[in-house]
């Protein structure tokens, strides 16, 4: 894994489009881009915890993980969130034992590999081409909600334009949340 870009947990909000989700923002340590993750609520509340240093009388799933890790004398050295694709972002759990740099990896949903990370106090990595595709700064930011708010204000026929296009692009992420104000539409 050589590039890698360290991130840091800037925010995580409650997301006003997913409804029960919130939106996990990672920006670069040295840099102006941010990758906006959109995790559960149990995952939100178990950063939030970890974060908060608030402890648990009885060790919560993410706790369990790390204290079992310990146990097995693994120390995770580093989360690295690898691949975007299909709107769903791929990480995985570096393990370093008996002193082996990268001895050992597991995949893993970004939203634990970061509840872990906090807790085990390990960086957070990414690399060029996640940064890339999925990477906002934060002038680009009000463009994107400017897009949305588009969306919300077109009428049937003309998002069903919109979702042929997107479609004809292979953007298929917008595609979906077109195809989603349509059904919001039609009810």
């Amino acid at each position: 894994m050589d590039n890698l870009i360290e991130l840091s947990l800037k925010s995580i909000t409650y997301s006003k489009l997913n409804n029960g989700a919130y939106v996990m923002t990672l920006a670069e340590a040295i840099g102006e881009r941010q990758i906006p993750i959109i995790i559960g609520e149990n995952e939100a509340q178990s950063i939030i915890v970890a974060l908060e240093r608030i402890k648990s009388p009885r060790p919560l799933t993410h706790d369990l993980f790390c204290n079992f890790a310990e146990m097995l004398k693994m120390h995770l050295q580093k989360v690295v969130i690898y691949k975007f694709r299909d709107g769903i972002f791929y990480s995985q759990l570096f393990f370093q034992k008996n002193g082996e740099e990268d001895a050992q990896f597991l995949d893993a949903r970004s939203s634990d590999a970061v509840a872990l990370a906090i807790r085990c106090d390990c960086p957070i990595f990414t690399n060029e081409e996640v940064l890339t595709q999925t990477g906002l700064t934060l002038a680009e930011i009000p463009k994107k909600a400017k897009q949305k708010d588009k969306i919300e204000n077109q009428t049937v026929e003309a998002l069903q334009k919109l979702m042929k296009q997107a479609i004809a692009d292979e953007n298929y992420e917008q595609a979906a949340k077109i195809r989603d104000e349509i059904k919001k539409h039609k009810e």
